[in-house]
């Protein structure tokens, strides 16, 4: 099966490989609707769910261009459950059998994909990968049999990914019923996709793809699906500065009180603020999804925007086996998407938490070697700088932090050292004004140097004929 879902109306994708599997919309839930890149999918609350059923009866080969909603990404916990979680991208119409394709949460990273093989039945997963992806990709799945001593393989844009667990899933697929794009209820667990899908070639069951013809057929799709703009994320049409706060629940302000900090900052210009901080995110998460999400805050038409990056104490508190060198390739990421996007990224030092002060210090000492070679304008060590915050153990103190031994007090509308909040914004609104006034010195410098250069010449001069007159 071929589906290229350019028809641009109608409740119909054409099937163009000759093998006659049209698609078409599911009889329940909402109709996806077509776009100018193929046909978006949306969960609108977990009942009106759309999706396509193909003719599709068994499969042994996936590859699918796909691009999760920059929208669904949530600011806080409450619309944390239908988030950036890309589950459903293909699966079997029934829960009494089949295989299908889904991104999946890994432990905390619950706003990337994490693409993985899932059997609906048992609510199993036979095999997933690593590493955590946003953005648009062209998806490669070839499942293994036993049969043939053959393993599943996922890759991403042509690159096998590693696997936290690899088995052998032919057996696993459906052999009556259909397979759906998009799904329903029945498939993931009761999560479905939301997003875009591009393109999507179906392989029959049995049948092997080398490496070299994996590449080839990602390739074929890519090319084309970005003719038609696909994979394009817009920046912002603003002119005006700005301070872009990126991190998790602590730059979200969790269990503190409105307005969040990154709303109290005190600079010395003005500047449009945002806050984009996530519950539960890791810095790999972050660096994920920046095209989807952080790509729309930043505008080529404006003169100064800072990122301000606070992540990692979800990294490394995580159980699952992350380690403070795993959150610092998160952050040094993060630098890249932030210089590629135009800005000037700030990068903060860990805090205490309760139980991972040893992990808070390994991370940091990996922030302060490496902060500048990472690409980062300055360090925003709070930790070393504010020890009410940073200090091994100052998670006990009630009066900075709130009683989970994680997040803070405050602000209290505040931009003070009086609560844990409050002099987290004290720390930012420093670093940024340090920035600015380093940008008006270097902008005076060239004046200066001139004004300089020009009295030592005059004065040369001066010299030179005072002693012509002298010999005279």
């Amino acid at each position: 099966m071929e589906l290229p879902f350019t028809e641009g109306a109608g409740t119909v994708a054409h099937d163009i490989s000759g093998n006659g599997n049209d698609a078409t919309f599911c009889s329940s839930g909402s109709a996806p609707v077509w776009t100018s890149i193929g046909v978006a999918f949306s969960e609108a609350d977990g009942a009106t769910e759309s999706c396509f059923d193909t003719a599709v009866t068994n499969w042994g080969a996936l590859f699918i261009y796909a691009c999760p909603y920059a929208g669904a990404i949530p600011n806080n916990y409450v619309t944390q459950a239908n988030g950036f979680t890309a589950s459903g991208l293909w699966g079997p119409t029934t829960l009494s059998d089949g295989l299908g394709f889904t991104g999946t949460p890994y432990g905390a990273a619950t706003y990337g994909i994490v693409p993985t093989l899932f059997y609906v039945p048992n609510n199993i997963y036979p095999t997933y990968t690593t590493q955590i992806e946003g953005g648009c990709h062209v998806y490669g799945i070839t499942l293994g049999s036993t049969a043939s001593g053959t393993a599943d393989r996922i890759y991403v844009d042509g690159v096998e990914q590693s696997y936290s667990s690899q088995g052998s899933s032919a057996a696993l697929a459906a052999t009556t019923g259909h397979y759906q794009v998009g799904c329903t209820a029945n498939c993931a667990g009761g999560h479905w996709f939301e997003g875009v899908v591009s393109y999507m070639v179906a392989g029959a069951a049995g049948q092997q793809y080398t490496s070299q013809q994996v590449v080839a057929e990602t390739n074929y799709v890519r090319a084309h699906v970005e003719p038609r703009g696909a994979g394009e994320f817009p920046y912002a049409a603003t002119t005006d500065d700005t301070i872009v706060a990126i991190g998790d629940s602590l730059t979200a302000g969790a269990h503190g009180n409105s307005p969040e900090w990154p709303f109290l900052l005190q600079t010395n210009q003005s500047y449009a603020v945002s806050d984009l901080g996530l519950y539960s995110v890791w810095a790999q998460d972050l660096a994920a999804i920046w095209p989807q999400r952080e790509n729309s805050y930043y505008s080529p038409l404006a003169t100064k925007q800072y990122c301000h990056i606070w992540a990692g104490t979800n990294d490394v508190s995580s159980g699952q086996g992350q380690m403070p060198s795993s959150a610092w390739q998160g952050l040094e990421a993060l630098a890249r998407d932030c210089l590629a996007a135009g800005g000037i990224p700030i990068v903060a030092t860990m805090i205490s938490r309760q139980g991972f002060d040893t992990q808070k210090n390994q991370l940091n000492a990996l922030i302060r070697a490496g902060w500048q070679q990472a690409g980062y304008a300055a360090l925003d060590d709070i930790a070393a700088n504010y020890p009410q915050l940073g200090a091994d153990g100052a998670w006990a103190n009630t009066t900075y932090f709130y009683t989970d031994g994680i997040h803070l007090t405050g602000p209290n509308g505040l931009c003070d050292m009086s609560t844990g909040y409050g002099i987290v914004c004290v720390a930012v609104s420093g670093v940024v004004n340090q920035l600015d006034a380093a940008e008006r010195r270097r902008l005076a410098e060239p004046r200066g140097e001139a004004r300089a250069k020009a009295a030592a010449a005059s004065s040369a001069a001066q010299r030179r004929l005072a002693s012509l007159l002298r010999w005279q």
